[in-house]
């Protein structure tokens, strides 16, 4: 539209002219966004700002769920490796009062088995 104005004037020496001048202002005010459009695009952009933050918020609050439940397992990991400290130690103290026989002193079970005959194999 605007573009026909310019050349309506068939001297095309004028055209570069008025093609480098700015446009109209009636030209602008028809190529301004209305205010319904940008109002509209920004509220978009808030929501999903605001669908993004929530988003994070939530992460953050997942973060923190898990960083109790592994001070959690952290306890109960330092729970159980006690137990199994105290377990050793009873086993070791079950060691030293058991007096075991010298191996030489431990007679061979084999020579004191009585031979049996196979009667089912026969």
């Amino acid at each position: 539209m605007w573009a026909n104005e310019v050349t309506h004037n068939l001297d095309r020496s004028t055209w570069d002219d008025l093609i480098s001048a700015p446009p109209p202002s009636r030209i602008l005010e028809l190529l301004r966004a209305s205010d319904s459009r940008v109002e509209a695009h920004l509220n978009r952009l808030r929501q999903s700002t605001r669908t993004a933050l929530t988003c994070v918020n939530g992460c953050i609050a997942e973060v923190n769920i898990l960083r109790g439940d592994w001070e959690a397992y952290d306890r109960r990991l330092e729970d159980y490796e006690q137990s199994l400290r105290s377990r050793k130690e009873m086993i070791e103290a079950s060691l030293d009062d058991i007096n075991l026989p010298d191996p030489s002193e431990v007679g061979d079970s084999m020579e004191h088995i009585e031979n049996v005959e196979d009667l089912e194999h026969q």
